[in-house]
C-alpha cells in the first residue's frame, strides 16, 4: 500500500505516480492529501485508488482506511 500526496517535491505530482504505479503493479494506494477542488479529485480518482482523504483527518479515520485497504 502506498499513502500519497497529490503534491510533491520535484517534476511528479502525485496522481501521476499512481498512474506510474498502477502500470506496474497492482499496489492500492491511497491519497491523503489538502486538495479538495473536483477536478483535481476527479482526476485522481481516475487512478482508482482505495480512498481520498481530505486534510485534516482523524486518527482513526487514517487507520480505518489502512486497515480497510489491508483487507481488500
Amino acid at each position: 500500500m502506498i499513502i500519497i500526496d497529490i503534491k510533491l517535491t520535484g517534476e511528479m505530482d502525485g496522481i501521476e505516480l499512481a498512474k506510474n504505479i498502477n502500470k506496474i503493479e497492482n499496489i492500492p494506494v491511497i491519497y491523503f492529501t489538502a486538495y479538495s477542488d473536483e477536478q483535481v479529485i476527479q482526476k485522481a480518482m481516475a487512478t482508482k485508488p482505495i480512498a481520498y482523504l481530505i486534510k485534516p483527518v482523524t486518527e482513526k479515520e487514517l487507520l480505518d482506511t489502512i486497515n480497510s485497504a489491508l483487507n481488500k
